[in-house]
């Protein structure tokens, strides 16, 4: 449906725009000479974390993904009842 693949070209356009951040925070980090490097450090450290935060909820996305993909494959089983005596219903 469209507004289900709007959905989806919405998050990867998201996760574009944090690789591009990413990328030009790095940059910018890589040139200014000004910053010593303990804080250098920091900055890294704090862009190690958001960048683990983030692969932690996509990867739950994609279990949960995955999870309910095979639920959709499964055939369901239907009861069998059985009568007190004994014959099926």
């Amino acid at each position: 449906s469209v507004p289900m693949i709007k959905g989806r070209i919405y998050y990867h356009n998201q996760r574009l725009k944090n690789l591009l951040e990413s990328q030009v925070f790095l940059e910018d980090l890589n040139k200014s000479k000004w910053e010593d490097n303990s804080q250098r450090l920091e900055r890294i450290i704090d862009l190690k974390e958001e960048i683990e935060e983030f692969k932690a909820t996509t990867s739950k996305q994609t279990i949960n993904r995955k999870k309910a993909k095979r639920s959709k494959n499964k055939i369901p089983k239907p009861l069998i009842l059985i009568s007190p005596s004994g014959c099926c219903n």
